[in-house]
């Protein structure tokens, strides 16, 4: 078995992307098969799991990418293909594509923080477009940006980074020189937002999880 294909068994959304049941949705959702709610060639979103505000999703490429630096450079029409995706979900939980904020964790491995997995993945976090993550980060000399895809290009170096923002307060990304813990994004929207489940692990079923799979037709 080459490192590749190691690299794909313990990854957890690799597995889930075939079908596994060796997952963490499965073991919270044992009688569905299928949490996928929009998909493009290359892209699939799903429900995330320790919801932040109702109809939080993630977008995560089908292939095994770390970050979506490495999807971006991968997939030469990203950007049309995230914009399908998100204006779907978007209309399935009946929600403002302009209003939503949009994060990602750019971490490959254990010792760059993250939040425990390693396959890229951006959060959409409805009706939060507002949050200004910015104020928490400093991004003196980094630009502001006009969409997850620029904000991405504008990634310079291997280096961890953090990328977030919305339409409304624009996008930016940093990289880092060293780690930060585990879940910093997470934690810090859901302060924002008052919401209890900051840590996915923690979870357990969840009404926000079943009402966009009862919209996307899967139960």
């Amino acid at each position: 078995m080459n490192s590749e294909q190691e690299s794909h068994l313990s990854c957890v959304f690799c597995r889930e992307l075939d079908g596994s049941r060796d997952t963490n949705f499965a073991k919270r959702y044992p009688e569905i098969s299928t949490r996928i709610v929009g998909e493009s060639e290359s892209l699939v979103a799903f429900p995330c799991i320790g919801q932040l505000s109702p109809g939080h999703f993630l977008v995560v490429p089908k292939h095994h990418d770390a970050t979506f630096r490495d999807t971006k450079a991968r997939v030469g029409d990203l950007q049309t293909q995230f914009q399908t995706v998100i204006r779907h979900v978007h209309m399935l939980v009946d929600a403002d594509v302009h209003d939503s904020l949009y994060f990602e964790h750019g971490a490959r491995v254990p010792d760059e923080g993250g939040c425990g997995i390693y396959h890229a993945h951006i959060h959409v976090v409805p009706n939060a477009g507002h949050l200004d993550l910015a104020r928490h980060f400093p991004t003196e000399g980094s630009s502001r940006s006009r969409s997850v895809h620029e904000a991405l290009a504008a990634v310079g170096s291997n280096l961890p980074y953090l990328l977030f923002g919305s339409a409304s307060v624009g996008f930016y990304s940093r990289s880092l020189a060293s780690a930060l813990p585990s879940q910093t994004l997470r934690r810090l929207v859901a302060e924002h937002l008052k919401a209890d489940a900051w840590d996915w692990r923690a979870t357990d079923r969840e009404a926000g999880m079943m009402s966009m799979l009862q919209a996307a037709g899967s139960l």
